[in-house]
């Protein structure tokens, strides 16, 4: 009879560590969930980073493509700036011809005059 309590009382405690381990096993696959949820919450923070740096990468592009235009509209401006100096010289140029002539009226108008004279 005390063989067979004391084999009860060994199987009662069996039992208890089983279920002990049981709830060690359950406390590990818990652990195991939340390792991968974490992971899980850790690759969707490395693609919210990528989408940013791609975003940036895009707002760069955009800055340069301004700066690129921005250049082009300066050395258009440029050539304006060129093109009125040219004509600023060109009219400095029929300005100095038409004072040439001028004098040269006067030369002829005082030959003419020299002519009168003799």
């Amino acid at each position: 009879m005390v063989v067979v309590v004391v084999l009860l009382v060994l199987l009662l405690v069996m039992m208890q560590l089983l279920l002990v381990m049981m709830q060690l096993l359950l406390v590990m696959m818990q652990l195991l969930l939340v390792m991968m949820q974490l992971l899980l919450v850790m690759m969707q923070l490395l693609l919210v980073m990528m989408q940013l740096l791609l975003v940036m990468m895009q707002l760069l592009l955009v800055m340069m493509q301004l700066l690129l235009m921005t250049v082009e509209v300066l050395r258009s401006f440029e050539v304006v700036v060129v093109l009125r100096s040219f004509e600023a010289v060109m009219v400095l140029r029929s300005f100095e011809v038409v004072e040439v002539l001028r004098s040269f009226e006067v030369v002829v108008v005082l030959r003419s005059f020299e002519v009168v004279v003799v």
